[in-house]
């Protein structure tokens, strides 16, 4: 049995490092997006309740704002940036030039504009102007998302549930217009 052992280990070592090729490194770069994603809806429920948060409301936005700036400056968005082959430039990140726009490029993107919507929420909560009364929408819209990463026909069903719960909430007049964003966003990522 000893003398196996190590053709085992390098047949291992040989299986693992095939993965690391390019499809090693997309799974690599869709592992740290899918972790910011959860960073992101974490920190959206956070500042939903915020909102809701009575005498702990600077806490908790404080530590909302903690989670969301973690997600978009962490050192997986760090990865991520320089897998993608970003710079940094006067006016933030910037991508080679050709380079093209895809599926990953497009969920990284995603993952920022909903992170500035829940940077802008939080403003929107510490000044007042996003209350217990109109962030629901906010948790319907993280609650759908997170069913939607669950997978399989149940949870896409409760997902869906929400989703149309999520509509008529969110067409309500006098949302303010953070909450309209990060019940967008969420609804991108």
């Amino acid at each position: 049995m000893k003398r196996w052992m190590p053709c085992v280990l390098a047949l291992l070592v040989a299986c693992s490092g095939q993965n690391m090729g390019s499809n090693g490194r997309s799974t690599a770069l869709e592992g740290k997006l899918d972790a910011i994603r959860v960073m992101i809806k974490q920190s959206a429920l956070m500042a939903a309740n915020a909102a809701c948060g009575g005498k702990q409301r600077e806490a908790l936005v404080r530590a909302a704002a903690v989670m969301n700036r973690r997600a978009m400056g962490g050192p997986e968005m760090a990865a991520i940036h320089k897998m993608m082959g970003m710079q940094p430039g006067e006016s933030g990140m910037s991508m080679k030039q050709g380079q093209a726009m895809d599926a990953n490029m497009q969920r990284h993107v995603a993952l920022h504009d909903a992170g500035e919507a829940v940077f802008d929420l939080l403003e929107a909560v510490g000044e007042g102007k996003a209350t217990c009364a109109n962030v629901e929408a906010v948790r319907l819209a993280a609650d759908a998302a997170m069913l939607r990463e669950a997978k399989g026909r149940e949870p896409a069903r409760a997902a869906r549930d929400l989703q149309a719960r999520l509509a008529r909430i969110a067409g309500r007049p006098g949302l303010p217009a953070p909450v309209k964003d990060v019940v967008r966003t969420l609804g991108n990522i």
